[in-house]
């Protein structure tokens, strides 16, 4: 052999042994590979295993719960079905589905068989089925046992013995627990005092608003106020207690209304009563209608009623203002009759306070103005409840003549309904004083001059339309001005916006 094929082959010796040394180490390395994906599929393998025993374990308390769940409201439906539904409500149901004995003796004989046969289908077929359908339709039928009670009872006559009557206000009272509202309005000739509302003696937890109005009885002789009692031992949520000639007393000494803001007695009203009523509203009313005998002479310490804005006086009561301390008043509400020199102490009380008047019902004096004259801070005037006179056109011609002017701060003015049939040029009059055109003396100091009327609400109180239109007018040739020049303008403001 040549020694260059001596050498050749060695090279191929070596060059063989390195490719052996590598493919050795190559096949190592695979066969650790091997063993890792092996072992990692077996930790699959055996996860895989743990969640498929989990899965079935939750597969079967799945439907455990589901079944006991299926069972439990099937149960629920059951306790719905037969014992929620009051019995007056399931008499009711049964009165509907059942075949009286009697049609079944008619359709079927005496034989027992075909009354077993007519009633079986009543058993199961027929009342289940109602009962379902009503009981799931119309669940207030049988949840509104414990559900708050609005009650509103009027009558405009009753005839014959009122015992019926006084039954049915009785059997209502009863749930007095449950009462929210109950407004009561007797019809006429039947007198109110001779219902007993002994249920208002208990807790009334959730009563908000009580309102009995009744009428007096002239041949029935006055019960004694001191045998009333008490009632109202325990009403957090009353706000508003309107009575007139309801038996109805005053809460015991020691009791103090949490809400009550509006107290309206029309009617006599004991005085011991009335007086304890506001004591124990003391702190939280703030609109009172007073009516009787309180405030016609001096009474007891005067009471403070700190938080009092309305205030609704019915009668002529000259010293009320000694009997009550309302610091806070800025509307007062008059009736137009009573409205007479005897109350002018008591409107010189509140010359400075009050900003809103109101004068109920026809009657007005002659010399009422010169009285009213006092209210000096009178911003809004309103009349209502009148029979369509022509008191008020003149009434209104009266402040627009006067000099000095009457309620020089007046500002708003609103006529309610069948209150402004009459009204005129005397309304005319003051709206074209007080609009800010009418005739200025210059020589007159400014703060002397009346402000101006830029709110007049006539729409409703039945007013011709003449006048209407003729005070839109006025209002807007007052508005276009002060549009224009609001340096000469003086308490302009918005037009036909209603008081």
């Amino acid at each position: 052999m040549s020694p260059a094929a001596r050498d050749a082959r060695i090279a191929q010796i070596r060059a063989e042994e390195e490719a052996l040394i590598q493919t050795d180490a190559l096949y190592d390395q695979l066969r650790r590979d091997e063993i890792d994906t092996r072992a990692t599929l077996a930790a699959v393998h055996a996860k895989m295993d743990a969640l498929t025993a989990e899965l079935r374990i939750v597969e079967a308390r799945q439907r455990t719960l589901r079944s006991s769940l299926d069972d439990l409201r099937l149960q629920h439906r059951r306790d719905i079905w037969t014992n929620v539904i009051p019995l007056e409500i399931l008499q009711h149901i049964f009165e509907l589905c059942t075949i009286s004995s009697e049609e079944i003796v008619k359709d079927f004989g005496e034989e027992k068989a075909a009354y077993d046969e007519a009633a079986a289908s009543f058993a199961i077929a027929t009342t289940c089925s109602q009962w379902r359908e009503i009981a799931l339709l119309t669940p207030r039928l049988w949840t509104s046992n414990n559900a708050p009670l609005d009650v509103l009872l009027s009558f405009s006559k009753l005839d014959g013995d009122p015992s019926a009557l006084w039954a049915l206000v009785d059997t209502i009272t009863r749930h007095g627990v449950r009462l929210r509202s109950f407004e009561l309005w007797l019809p006429t000739h039947v007198n109110g005092e001779e219902i007993n509302f002994n249920q208002f003696k208990a807790p009334t937890p959730l009563l908000e608003r009580l309102c009995i109005i009744g009428e007096p009885c002239p041949s029935e002789p006055a019960n004694n106020a001191r045998d009333w009692g008490f009632h109202f031992p325990h009403a957090p949520k009353l706000e508003w207690l309107e009575l007139q000639y309801a038996r109805i007393a005053s809460p015991p000494p020691s009791y103090r209304f949490e809400n009550l803001h509006s107290i309206m007695l029309w009617g006599a009203y004991p005085d011991e009563h009335f007086r304890r009523l506001l004591e124990a509203a003391s702190s939280t009313v703030r609109q009172l209608a007073i009516t009787g005998d309180w405030g016609k002479a001096p009474g007891q310490d005067c009471l403070s009623l700190p938080n009092l804005t309305e205030l609704v006086v019915c009668d002529v009561l000259p010293l009320l203002h000694l009997c009550i301390s309302v610091p806070r008043v800025q509307s007062l509400e008059l009736k137009a009759e009573n409205v007479v020199p005897e109350m002018a102490p008591f409107l010189d009380h509140f010359a400075d306070r009050v900003k809103r008047l109101y004068l109920v019902g026809p009657g007005a004096s002659n010399g009422c103005l010169d009285v009213l004259r006092a209210l000096r801070n009178v911003e809004t005037f309103v009349c209502t409840d009148s029979d369509g006179t022509r008191e008020w056109d003149l009434f209104f011609g009266e402040i627009a003549e006067s000099s000095p002017a009457i309620w020089p701060k007046l500002r708003s003015i609103r006529v309610d309904k069948f209150t402004g049939s009459k009204l005129g040029d005397g309304l005319l009059e003051l709206v074209e004083a007080r609009s800010g055109s009418g005739p200025r003396d210059d020589t007159t100091d400014n703060a002397s001059v009346p402000a101006n009327l830029v709110e007049i609400d006539i729409a409703d109180s039945g007013a011709p339309e003449w006048v209407c239109a003729s005070v839109e007018h006025w209002l807007k040739a007052w508005s276009s001005m002060w549009t224009c020049a609001p340096e000469n303008a003086r308490g302009a403001g918005q037009v036909g916006k209603p008081v």
